[in-house]
């Protein structure tokens, strides 16, 4: 068993996920967006995974993400982006904890 998607499996997510577009110019109120830096963690530390990941990383998900920010950011009128360093879309929650709470805080305190 490989934990390593293949290309018929990430092709289907990709299009799947960039196929559905939010419509966020019907959000009037303030919008907290996080991101993390890092989409996957490689299940392994072997270089072939860790090289596999780093380019998934580089090719594709850092230019989607970018693509997703700068839409956020062109659509919504009261968007305030952080981007959080420790952790992935699944793990954040887990490795971030006091900065998510600390950036939902601020965000819900400011004036």
């Amino acid at each position: 068993m490989t934990t390593i998607p293949n290309n018929h499996v990430s092709k289907l997510l990709l299009e799947s996920a960039m196929s559905y577009h939010r419509d966020y110019e019907k959000i009037q109120s303030p919008a907290l967006a996080i991101y993390t830096k890092s989409f996957f963690y490689p299940p392994g530390i072997d270089e072939e995974t860790v090289n596999i990941y780093r380019n998934m990383e580089e090719n594709i998900i850092n230019p989607w993400r970018q693509c997703s920010i700068n839409r956020i950011k062109s659509e919504l009128k009261k968007v305030t982006i952080k981007e959080i360093p420790c952790g992935t879309h699944t793990s954040l929650i887990f490795l971030s904890r006091d900065l998510i709470i600390e950036s939902i805080n601020s965000f819900l305190l400011k004036k």
